[in-house]
């Protein structure tokens, strides 16, 4: 890119540049793109292992007991567990890390 930069006199030398700049932005695309599909590789190859992850911990958070330290009735509390299952969790996932 240099020398035909440099070498004026060369025929085309506005094609030529214009070529070898294009060629280098493809390059650049190609790599971030081999990045991405690698990422998104490992997405796929450790989603099982994630989904037993959270399973697991879901079945850890669906097993626990409140205690009951004002007596509420069942209703209530049910619908207190409810609302504290579902707050969202800020962690990231492993594939993002």
């Amino acid at each position: 890119m240099k020398q035909a930069e440099g070498n004026k006199n060369t025929p085309n030398q506005v094609e030529t540049i214009e070529t070898l700049h294009s060629a280098l932005n493809w390059l650049s695309e190609r790599k971030e793109s081999i990045a991405r599909s690698e990422q998104y590789q490992r997405v796929i190859d450790d989603f099982p292992q994630m989904m037993l992850e959270l399973r697991h911990q879901l079945a850890q958070e669906n097993s626990k007991i409140l205690p009951n330290s004002d007596n509420l009735p069942p209703h209530i509390l049910k619908r207190r567990w409810c609302c504290y299952r579902q707050k969202p969790q800020h962690a990231k996932p492993r594939w993002m890390s």
